[in-house]
């Protein structure tokens, strides 16, 4: 092989590598809650595994020891019938070496499940597990010492039932003894014990039908864990959605509230002007239109189906917005520039989730940047693909985010480095990018650290 041969060689026996590693751990990348479950399982059970183990061979060992050493009639008897008496010597001494081969694998298992390789990636023992326990001291022994032995069925059952994760690894932990058994013993010339063969067709059918079995049974374990973990992250989204949307008009009336209490002697009356009733009732108002939202499907299902479509001012729809964060404008000295013409063309929209989209923006300007921060809204009509859309931008003069978050950042719980001590759920984003796709819309941001925020969105008019 020449020096220029060998590291194309050495990169293809990697990219194998990589791709039968894919394969066996992660061919479609699960849920990152999912698998951290699964690795959980896998280090849970390994101890339970490795106790059944040693209950196993040791119920085995002691009636192995009875057959050959206390009463071995029975044995004798077989060894004759199959014409093979003189084999009984080397049956007691494959006991007693199958026994040290056993106690050495359970000993160096426990010991191997300390190193930091195996605690990352727990999956391995899948393997290791039913190799050392029982095909190389049964299946590779038997070759050793020419009294062939058939692969331990009750391991393969054992292990789907008490770990059922990972059928891939389940099913290269069966396929090796039971290549070693149809394959390497004929190419040693070991297919018969005595006069009789070590293979049938039962034995055949038996093996293929357990190991279908196991796989079907773990896969269909791991499909519906996987599903029920995706559920519960779902209905856990949504509760962090619903209760993100209704946090800005809360706070908004009770920033009212305190400061009507707090401008207001002691045991005189509180006089609300009418400005101030109107926003507590747009509050009010809102919290019944987001209430409303429960009705329909949950935001990563939401759809042009659930979306209750009216034709719209954009002013309308921010103005009881802006009421909401009145006082927190005035609190934080939030300067707010509405630059929205008036000759702004309609929208096409749902009016409680497009209210949704700027209620998210806007807090999330005022929450991620520091006192004194200008807020911009601006407007301007465009064509995408053919379709009239109005195009919406909400900047800030505050410090922006990294570049690398842009897409990051419309992920669900996904917080920026500097929000990471805040209060929120990271939902503010991957909400206002759910209900403008489902308007036909997009959304995008345009950021660098230093120089401000602009989050922009697209709307039908």
């Amino acid at each position: 092989m020449t020096i220029t041969a060998r590291p194309k060689v050495l990169q293809l026996l990697q990219k194998l590598r990589q791709t039968l590693t894919r394969w066996l751990f992660e061919p479609k990348p699960p849920l990152p809650e999912y698998q951290q479950w699964r690795d959980g399982l896998v280090r849970q059970r390994f101890w339970i595994g490795i106790g059944l183990a040693v209950l196993y061979v040791s119920i085995a060992g002691i009636a192995s020891y009875y057959e050959y050493f206390v009463n071995p009639d029975r044995v004798l008897w077989a060894l004759e019938a199959v014409g093979i008496p003189e084999a009984f010597v080397t049956l007691r001494r494959g006991f007693v070496i199958h026994k040290v081969l056993v106690a050495a694998a359970i000993f160096g298992l426990v010991l191997l499940w300390q190193s930091p390789a195996i605690r990352r990636r727990p999956a391995i023992m899948l393997l290791l597990l039913p190799w050392g326990i029982t095909f190389i001291p049964e299946v590779v022994l038997g070759a050793y010492l020419e009294l062939p032995n058939s692969p331990g069925i009750i391991m393969f059952l054992a292990q789907a039932l008490i770990i059922p994760v990972y059928w891939r690894l389940h099913l290269l932990a069966q396929l090796l003894p039971i290549a070693f058994y149809f394959l390497v013993y004929p190419l040693l010339g070991l297919t018969s014990v005595g006069e009789q063969s070590i293979y049938s067709f039962g034995y055949t059918v038996e093996v293929i039908l357990i190991c279908i079995i196991c796989e079907l049974g773990v896969h269909l374990f791991e499909t519906t864990k996987h599903s029920e973990i995706e559920a519960n992250l779902r209905l856990q989204c949504c509760i962090h959605s619903i209760t993100h949307d209704l946090r800005t008009p809360v706070m908004g009336s009770l920033l009212l509230l305190r400061s009507l209490q707090q401008n207001t002697p002691a045991q005189q009356p509180i006089n609300v002007s009418p400005a101030n009733i109107s926003a507590l009732i747009h509050g009010s108002e809102r919290l019944l239109n987001l209430m409303d939202t429960l009705k329909v499907p949950h935001q990563n299902s939401l759809s042009d189906k659930a979306l209750r479509y009216q034709t719209a001012d954009v002013r309308d729809i921010l103005e009881p917005i802006l009421q909401d964060f009145r006082e927190v404008f005035a609190k934080q000295d939030i300067r707010l520039e509405n630059k929205i013409p008036a000759d702004t063309p309609k929208v096409y929209v749902d009016l409680c989730q497009t209210g949704r989209i700027f209620s998210n923006l806007i807090d999330n300007a005022v929450r991620h940047n520091a006192p004194g921060t200008r807020i911009t809204i601006v407007t301007e009509p465009v064509t995408i693909n053919r379709f009239a859309m109005l195009k919406v931008v909400i900047a800030d003069n505050g410090d922006g985010f990294a570049v690398a978050q842009h897409h990051s950042g419309f992920e669900p719980y996904v917080r920026g480095i500097k929000a990471k001590y805040q209060p929120g759920l990271g939902l503010g984003l991957y909400i206002c990018k759910q209900i403008v796709e489902a308007h036909g819309g997009q959304i995008g941001v345009e950021s660098t650290n230093g120089n401000g925020t602009a989050v922009w969105f697209t709307l039908p008019r």
